[in-house]
């Protein structure tokens, strides 16, 4: 049996070049496209299931219990909080009595927060003064201004 020869572009550089698989793709953008949507087509056609089989909803929560440490001990890294255990986080939400820290309200999902430029851990606050710090944060001199026309 005779070996299929591969398809060379005279204008791509070789295919050990870095770049190759880059200016491949985009050479044959919509070839590529076209492919990923038959290939969409097919799975569909033979399974009409197929994405909801794919992302079963109730794996994907036991999954989180079952790895919930993990899972914010590395989102935690990734976003540049130092020092941050899953421990420590338990903690917190037992000092602070799953209140929080500037509000005093429950927290449905606690939020840590943190200082951007040095990563050190501030305390656990609830979603809408996450939000609102690091707003105000960004804009602490516009926000300052403004609260000193008010007060006058």
């Amino acid at each position: 049996m005779e070996r299929k020869k591969r398809q060379t572009y005279e204008d791509l550089p070789p295919r050990s070049d870095p770049n190759y698989m880059k200016l491949y793709n985009q050479k044959n953008r919509e070839r590529i496209k076209q492919l990923n949507q038959q290939w969409l087509k097919q799975k569909i056609q033979d399974n009409p299931n197929y994405f909801k089989e794919k992302y079963n909803q109730e794996y994907q929560l036991e999954y989180y219990q079952s790895n919930k440490k993990r899972l914010l001990e590395n989102h935690w890294a990734k976003i540049g909080i130092l020092e941050m255990t899953y421990e420590l986080f338990l903690d917190e939400l037992n000092k602070q009595n799953n209140n929080c820290k500037i509000c005093n309200n429950p927290m449905e999902k606690p939020q840590v927060d943190h200082c951007h430029k040095t990563g050190k851990y501030r305390g656990l606050l609830c979603v809408p003064c996450n939000n609102g710090l690091g707003v105000f944060e960004n804009n602490k001199e516009a926000f300052e201004k403004y609260l000193d026309e008010v007060t006058k």
